[in-house]
């Protein structure tokens, strides 16, 4: 319990950010807008669209001066993606 507890506490507030972000994106499409089409296809698709915005955050930070792009951080939105559709998997 104490590696898990280290290893939770070594994770930076950036990475806990995008997963944050992601499972609130995810599931606000799925509520908002891919309810209607059933459970399968909403989630799919919404998890598509959540992959495809936090990939072009991380283009945007690598083109622009503003932020630094990190494989990590997209590896961290999946993180909260997968964490999202399964909280909608259940409801």
């Amino acid at each position: 319990m104490k590696k898990l507890k280290a290893w939770l506490y070594g994770i930076k507030a950036d990475k806990w950010l995008h997963v944050i972000v992601a499972l609130v994106v995810v599931e606000v499409l799925f509520l908002a807008i891919f309810h209607d089409i059933g459970k399968p296809a909403g989630l799919t698709m919404s998890a598509a669209i959540t992959v495809a915005l936090c990939c072009l955050k991380e283009l945007y930070d690598m083109d622009s001066n503003d932020g630094v792009a990190s494989w990590g951080d997209i590896i961290a939105g999946i993180v909260g993606i997968v964490i999202g559709v399964m909280v909608m998997m259940v409801l």
